[in-house]
């Protein structure tokens, strides 16, 4: 055999080499060429794709090519069944044309349970409202969105009066249905668009976003109406009340979230000191 054909031989034996290692790396590989079609795949994309191969070869990759950062994204393999994958696109010369080396890896997993530890972080897990750090998270990004837009809000503290005293006569259970109602409440009183969230065991505060502070008594009647309406349907062994401070937050002047919360909260105790003496 002579050097030419020994070449030839090496060649062919590193070609197969690599493809050997292709068809059996665990990553997905897709290779695309300047049109955006797929030119190859490995058994590991068709798996993530969940298409065949044959059925995947010259159509449209359809996921951006453009970026040289690895990328999480959108793997749609049915209307029901959307996974996650991380993305290097790496430009490479074959052929005499532009090709794209793209690696995917299944992320799928991780990233949901990202975003349910995240979730977690950041909801009750009683009452699934915003707890405090959520509170705070959504704060401070509303807060710069009205500034910004010179728009107004009410910060309403709301706390569930005479707690302590449903839990020690009819137990925690009926506490925490205490806690579920009345989120269940402010849900119902304010928009959608609105931030609620239970900060404490019997605290809650709610963003009433856009809102200016003319309209906050009627959204503290508003609230007062909803408790009256739940206590007469709710046949609970209590009559549930909730004493609230609303103190609006001018873009011109603006106030930090903690400022805010200290003076509704010297109005809720104003408003709590007025009504009749701890009643069940």
């Amino acid at each position: 055999m002579n050097q030419e054909d020994q070449k030839l031989e090496a060649d062919a034996g590193r070609e197969d080499f690599f493809q050997l290692i292709l068809e059996h790396s665990s990553d997905a590989i897709v290779v695309v060429d300047h049109n955006g079609r797929v030119k190859f795949l490995n058994p590991a994309a068709a798996r993530l794709f969940k298409r065949s191969r044959r059925e995947f070869l010259g159509q449209e990759f359809g996921l951006p090519l453009d970026s040289r950062q690895p990328q999480e994204v959108n793997i749609v393999r049915s209307r029901n069944d959307i996974g996650i994958a991380k993305m290097v696109v790496t430009p490479i010369e074959a052929e005499n044309e532009i090709l794209y080396l793209v690696n995917l890896s299944d992320i799928t997993d991780l990233a949901r349970m990202r975003e349910e530890l995240q979730s977690i972080s950041l909801v009750d897990e009683l009452t699934q409202v915003y707890n405090r750090r959520g509170l705070v998270v959504l704060a401070e990004e509303q807060f710069k969105i009205a500034d910004r837009n010179k728009r107004e809000m009410v910060v309403l503290l709301v706390d569930v009066d005479n707690l302590k005293k449903i839990n020690d006569t009819f137990g925690h259970l009926e506490g925490d249905q205490a806690i579920i109602d009345t989120a269940a409440i402010l849900q119902e009183t304010f928009r959608k668009s609105d931030i609620v969230a239970r900060i404490g065991g019997d605290e809650f505060v709610v963003l009433a976003i856009e809102t200016s502070s003319a309209q906050a008594q009627i959204l503290t009647a508003r609230l007062e109406k909803n408790v009256t309406a739940h206590r007469a349907r709710a046949n609970r062994p209590y009559q549930l009340s909730l004493s609230a401070g609303a103190v609006g937050r001018d873009p011109e002047s603006p106030c930090s979230l903690n400022e805010l919360l200290s003076q509704a909260d010297a109005l809720m105790y104003q408003e709590k000191r007025s009504k009749p003496a701890e009643r069940l």
